[in-house]
């Protein structure tokens, strides 16, 4: 019971990141015979080089590594429902709350005192992009909600959750293995091992320019700043990237890995004939996103979906409450903050071209 109304009276106040330490998902895997909920825990994120356009020496900074994974924190039994989009990456879903306790083997306990009044939605990574889940997890850890920023201008998380699929089995004992036996990766015709011939393939026809760069990309699940350029590009004093165990990762067909990130959910995306108050909130959206140091370097209009109606979370910097939530961090670039002058102008630029011309419509095809 101590336990109990220990959690209760931190978590309200606690960063949205702090509050889970334990999942138990319903529904999504599968199998002939039934299948059991599929318990996850928190897994560590995966750090980025550190950008800028006016590079000098780094000192350390803090908060750079990835948050220390919680435990012992709160138990939440969630069940997937319908699927709400898919993306490069992954695919997102609608979840249920069905309940939550303190800590796994703790009492049950309200959900009202998580300070969780809304939806969630949970984004489960394609067997082969679970390294870039794990990048756009850590962008969120930079984006605290005490600093103003989850929850005013991007979604609230609530943790990244990984388990190997074969940890996981079906009514009868027997493990799960196949692609088939996941309902996101069967929504999407993952097939593991077509998958890694197609890049074996891939791997022997461009091997000339692989051998060279091999070296810059230590994955085959690619990310923008792999490909380390020496003018814009720096490991933190801790070498936070570089000695992440997913620095060097790639999916296993033989032991895939299954990788969720627990999010608020939010409304439909950015249209082009939303009224001009709506159109006019953006802006200043992007501004806050140039405050927190993170590009998202990938903005388009489905990018970019309504906040709730009933978040009346104000802005500490516009003194407004936002109309849009950004999301997608997995190609960010991030920047210690405080922002130089030319990595500020840089972001300025980068976010007003991105929202101001054809290509927030279309879409565009980012160069590694």
């Amino acid at each position: 019971m101590e336990a109990q109304n220990s959690i209760e009276s931190n978590v309200v106040s606690m960063e949205p990141l702090s509050i889970i330490s334990d999942v138990l998902i319903h529904n999504i895997t599968w199998a002939p015979k039934g299948v059991d909920a599929v318990p996850m825990k928190r897994s560590t994120t995966f750090p980025a080089f550190r950008y800028s356009e006016a590079l000098k020496k780094m000192t350390p900074h803090s908060s750079w590594a990835p948050v220390p994974v919680p435990e012992g924190k709160v138990f939440l039994e969630i069940e997937l429902g319908e699927q709400l989009g898919t993306g490069r990456i992954g695919l997102t879903y609608a979840v249920r709350i069905i309940r939550a306790r303190a800590g796994v083997d703790g009492p049950e306990i309200p959900l009202d005192t998580l300070g969780i009044t809304f939806e969630l939605c949970a984004k489960v990574a394609k067997p082969y992009h679970c390294r870039s889940l794990a990048r756009e997890a850590w962008v969120y850890e930079r984006l605290r909600a005490q600093d103003g920023y989850q929850g005013v201008v991007v979604p609230r998380c609530y943790g990244f959750f990984t388990i190997p699929l074969l940890d996981c089995s079906d009514k009868l004992g027997h493990f799960l293995h196949s692609a088939l036996h996941v309902r996101p990766w069967r929504e999407a015709n993952v097939e593991l091992y077509k998958m890694e011939e197609e890049r074996e393939e891939e791997d022997e026809e461009e091997d000339d320019r692989k051998s060279t760069d091999r070296e810059h990309f230590p994955s085959r699940d690619h990310l923008p700043t792999d490909k380390f350029n020496p003018r814009t590009l720096v490991d933190d004093c801790h070498k936070s990237k570089e000695s992440s165990s997913w620095n060097t990762w790639n999916n296993d067909p033989e032991e895939p890995l299954l990788a969720v990130l627990l999010m608020e959910r939010l409304g439909e995306p950015h249209e082009e004939d939303h009224p001009d108050i709506a159109r006019g909130d953006l802006p200043l959206v992007l501004k806050d996103m140039v405050e927190s140091g993170v590009m998202q370097h990938d903005l388009r209009w489905n990018n970019v979906l309504h906040a709730r109606e009933d978040d009346d979370t104000i802005c500490p910097r516009h003194k407004v409450k936002h109309l849009w939530r950004v999301i997608d961090f997995d190609r960010s670039l991030v920047a210690g903050v405080p922002l130089s002058a030319d990595d500020r102008r840089m972001m300025e630029n980068e976010y007003n071209w991105a929202y101001t011309t054809s290509e927030f419509w279309t879409g565009r095809i980012l160069d590694d």
